[in-house]
């Protein structure tokens, strides 16, 4: 039997490896629950009949896996396009439909939460106070600055390491194990750089010192 249904796909470039994030109104589009999930089952898409992967899917598709109705997808589906973080991959004309398949514009979004300015509302992740209190072990106010001064400059500069490193992928790359890849390449990039030392010494002063962690490789 011929299928009547009539495929549009939209010329688009290809997906993005990684999408750095630093506009607030797009972070607060990802404190959301369902659009994190959303993003999670486009990245991890679904096994078709034939055992084939599909990460270009439709709103009743998504909501099957994270078992809600359309009716609730589609508005932050809606937003998700809105701010860029998915976009139209095909349109299927249909006897007396059109069904709309989305895909994302990035396998990763990697977030600079210093950009978001909602400190109150996210978490303070660069905030060397949280980490110190964590260990009870006070400091003062002129090391909590500079704690917090080194994890953002620390930051920054991990954001750009991504961005190099992704910048060098070629082919194919593996969706289930994208950020994995990316983490340990950075760590990799960062250790053997000279500038990220020093930012790394700094906290070891600053952070470690006062904790009095050690470490002794077993490493032979």
């Amino acid at each position: 039997m011929v299928s009547t249904n009539e495929v549009e796909k939209n010329n688009q470039s290809p997906v993005k490896v990684v999408e750095i994030i630093s506009d607030p109104e797009q972070i607060k589009v990802l404190m959301d629950k369902t659009r994190r999930e959303i993003l999670s089952v486009l990245k991890k898409g679904i096994k078709l009949k034939d055992e084939s992967m599909e990460y270009e899917l439709s709103v009743p598709q998504i909501a099957e896996v994270i078992e809600a109705t359309p009716q609730k997808i589609y508005h932050h589906i809606d937003v998700l396009e809105e701010n860029g973080f998915i976009r139209i991959a095909k349109e299927e004309r249909r006897k007396r439909s059109t069904v709309t398949f989305y895909e994302r514009t990035a396998l990763v979004f990697y977030i600079l939460a210093k950009a978001s300015g909602e400190e109150e509302k996210l978490e303070k992740c660069n905030s060397g106070e949280l980490m110190l209190n964590v260990f009870g072990v006070d400091a003062s106010e002129e090391e909590k600055e500079e704690i917090n001064k080194t994890l953002t400059q620390l930051q920054e500069a991990e954001v750009e390491a991504v961005s190099e490193i992704s910048k060098k992928f070629v082919g194919e790359v593996p969706r289930a194990s994208v950020e994995y890849i990316l983490l340990y390449l950075t760590k990799i990039y960062m250790a053997t750089n000279p500038m990220y030392n020093d930012l790394f010494a700094k906290l070891d002063k600053l952070i470690l010192s006062k904790i009095d962690v050690k470490f002794e490789s077993k490493i032979v």
